[in-house]
């Protein structure tokens, strides 16, 4: 039998009746948060994400349209960036589990799995020095893992990237982190998860006053490749650029 999305989506269905029941492995229970070795610990640089102290306060009517919106007055600032990831995938609260804490983020998630990442790439330097940067949700930093424009590059994977895109938003998603729990379904759950997020993401970008735009269509392969992320465990499933004013 050839399988189709389709058909992937219909044997994958939700239906407790036809649940299979396994054990949990909670000893192999997945991380939550990507990590990468810091500079102090011959690991990778980057810029802290400042505290926030305001937040956007656009009714939620007039951030539905960002496509629509028009330029930006200024660049977009690091206090800027800092306040879209907090609202995009940011953690909002804590709760007792075991002799730790649970953490909750923003989106929502099944199973508050979290399977997704997100990795931003900036080019104009007004926020950050232009490269390619892993959002880190726990730490509240930006982890450089290149250096560089690479609006070029991402212009050949993203064939709809506007030319006055400032950054783009990649959103991952970490395969395991479901399937730990859910098996067959879990590919599924990391596309619906990733939606939730990038569909925060665009909100935020918007609340903040930026246009922006989801992107769909690219080369997944070029775009992994940019990230340094191994295929068979993570794979980039949505983008989202904003387009900066000048300064």
């Amino acid at each position: 039998m050839r399988m189709t999305p389709q058909k992937y989506h219909e044997i994958t269905s939700y239906d407790r009746s036809a649940m299979e029941p396994h054990d949990m492995d909670w000893a192999g229970q997945p991380d939550p948060y990507k990590s990468y070795p810091v500079k102090e610990k011959s690991g990778l640089d980057g810029v802290a994400l400042p505290e926030i102290e305001t937040l956007p306060e656009a009714a939620l009517e007039a951030v539905y349209t960002p496509e629509t919106a028009g330029p930006p007055e200024a660049a977009l600032t690091l206090e800027t960036l800092s306040k879209i990831c907090l609202l995009s995938g940011g953690l909002t609260a804590r709760s007792r589990q075991g002799s730790g804490y649970f953490y909750f983020r923003s989106p929502p998630s099944a199973g508050a799995l979290y399977p997704n990442e997100m990795y931003y790439a900036a080019f104009d330097g007004s926020a950050c020095s232009p490269g390619i940067y892993h959002c880190g949700v726990h730490n509240r930093f930006l982890t450089r893992l290149r250096s560089g424009d690479f609006k070029n590059y991402l212009k050949a994977a993203i064939p709809e990237l506007p030319a006055n895109a400032a950054g783009v938003f990649i959103i991952s998603g970490i395969f395991f982190r479901s399937a730990w729990k859910y098996r067959k379904r879990a590919y599924r759950y990391v596309l619906l998860d990733g939606g939730h997020l990038a569909e925060n993401l665009r909100l935020a970008v918007s609340a903040a006053g930026y246009p922006c735009r989801l992107h769909h269509a690219f080369d997944d392969r070029k775009l992994d490749t940019l990230l340094g992320v191994d295929e068979s465990r993570e794979g980039s499933i949505c983008c989202v650029s904003i387009s900066g004013g000048t300064a």
